[in-house]
């Protein structure tokens, strides 16, 4: 296939999860032939472990539409790093994500590829099965689900509940945009897809889209959403400033002020189960000095204070 001829890059990063990969890959490449985007398509799986059983393994499927890369700066670069580079190398229009551990639904492409076709969008999401952490063998739908469609996407993103999450797998982005507004920040280990596209929500045009779900989340011991403590938010929030220029957009940063009001209390409290990150919640607490230093209360830096010297009580 010529670059001309390429619309879809389904970038696939992977960190030593063989046993889960090939479905993965055969998923998109069945989501592909129920399309009739065969023809038309790229898959490729992104390396962040340097695993031979990972290359082998997609080594024996289409290496027509199936490559296979590795990070650049040696193994364990990190999930944005992975996608960026996957980005980079892709040859499609409209870049499509999928974790290693999820697979896509058959109607993967059905409606976001004709959102992202008619150019009024720069990105599109939509809702996942996901297996709950609670409740083993029990499934729930998760993403613009309930109406939640119909928010703005800023503050659909910032309510930062289930049936409002950025899952990877249920997202698209047009390659154009992707690297206009710098891709994802690799600074980030964790929760780098939810600074993007709350980024992409004040810098672009995101579509919301309720539905039938496009792909299947997996629970398990090695998720790495299973392991983001409640400290993280404050954290990519640090990482959002960042990266936008907010001297003009009021409106976005007075909600994102009414949101942290409410979730920088909770993250501090939570730190007391995790009390050796208390470095990191310092970090992203910085954030606040956007908005009101009265934010930083006495009884916070006590909090950090007494959780930092003290240990645990059992």
């Amino acid at each position: 296939m010529t670059d001309d001829e390429i619309e879809i890059s389904v970038i696939i990063p992977t960190f030593r999860r063989v046993t889960f990969l090939k479905q993965a890959v055969c998923s998109a490449l069945k989501a592909f032939d129920t399309s009739g985007l065969t023809g038309r398509s790229e898959i490729l799986v992104v390396d962040d472990g340097w695993d031979d059983e990972a290359h082998a393994a997609v080594g024996r499927l289409n290496k027509k539409i199936v490559r296979y890369i590795r990070t650049q700066r040696g193994p364990v670069a990190g999930p944005a790093a992975a996608r960026n580079l996957g980005v980079k190398q892709s040859r499609g229009k409209y870049v499509y994500f999928l974790d290693d551990d999820d697979y896509y639904f058959p109607n993967r492409f059905v409606k976001s590829l004709d959102i992202l076709r008619s150019g009024q969008w720069d990105c599109v999401l939509e809702s996942v099965v996901r297996e709950m952490d609670s409740k083993p063998g029990v499934t729930t739908t998760s993403g613009p689900v309930n109406g939640s469609n119909q928010l703005p996407p800023l503050e659909y993103l910032l309510l930062g509940k289930s049936g409002t999450a950025v899952w990877p797998s249920a997202t698209a982005v047009t390659k154009e945009f992707y690297k206009k507004i710098g891709g994802m920040d690799e600074s980030l280990r964790g929760c780098e897809d939810a600074e993007f596209f709350l980024r992409s929500s004040i810098v672009g045009r995101i579509s919301l889209q309720s539905g039938r779900p496009v792909a299947y989340m997996r629970r398990h011991a090695t998720n790495i959403s299973r392991k983001r403590k409640y400290y993280v938010f404050p954290l990519v929030v640090s990482t959002l400033f960042k990266n936008v220029d907010f001297r003009h957009r009021e409106r976005e940063r007075d909600i994102i002020k009414a949101v942290m009001r409410n979730k920088i209390n909770y993250a501090l409290s939570k730190c007391r189960e995790d009390y050796g990150y208390i470095r990191r919640i310092w970090e992203g607490s910085k954030v606040l000095r956007y908005f009101d230093w009265r934010w930083i209360t006495f009884q916070n830096i006590k909090s950090i204070i007494v959780w930092a010297i003290y240990p645990k009580k059992k």
